[in-house]
């Protein structure tokens, strides 16, 4: 196996590592209630302020069904709630309640946390290069993959 496979399978071990810890870590969960799903379902309508059924399908590659259920869930728990666009009667929206606010803002705030102790590990310049190296990556990784998940065609 050449030096660069061994840095490659070495690179995957950490990212999945990374992976892992973050998700373990910044899923506010209200003790146990949230799937890692819903968790993302809850991001994804935080970060956008409301989200239809089929951005959210697309989002976590999975079908509205299944979506529609992951909403149903939500709902009971009384983190999101459907409303209907005054447009367009037929076109309804994914919206955080305040229950839903709070849990996404602790979700945030659990991220950052995180994100400071990463970078906290490191001295200041260490930091700087360790973030234009995440960005770098971060944008090849873009090129290669779109955000429809399939590889780019070569």
């Amino acid at each position: 196996m050449s030096k660069f496979e061994e840095r490659a399978k070495e690179l995957q071990k950490n990212i999945e590592e990374l992976v892992r810890r973050f998700q373990a870590g910044s899923t506010t969960n209200l003790d146990g209630e949230l799937s890692l799903q819903e968790n993302k379902l809850i991001d994804l309508v935080g970060q956008r302020q409301s989200c239809i059924m089929r951005e959210i399908s697309d989002y976590l590659h999975v079908a509205v069904s299944t979506v529609t259920a992951l909403v149903d869930r939500l709902e009971q728990k009384e983190i999101v709630r459907r409303q209907r666009s005054e447009e367009d009667r037929r076109i309804v929206r994914i919206v955080l309640t305040k229950k839903g606010q709070k849990v996404y803002k602790s979700h945030v705030d659990e991220l950052l946390k995180l994100c400071r102790g990463v970078l906290g590990a490191l001295d200041e310049e260490e930091q700087v290069v360790y973030l234009n190296l995440v960005k770098k990556i971060t944008d090849k990784a873009a090129q290669q993959f779109p955000s429809n998940g399939k590889p780019a065609a070569n």
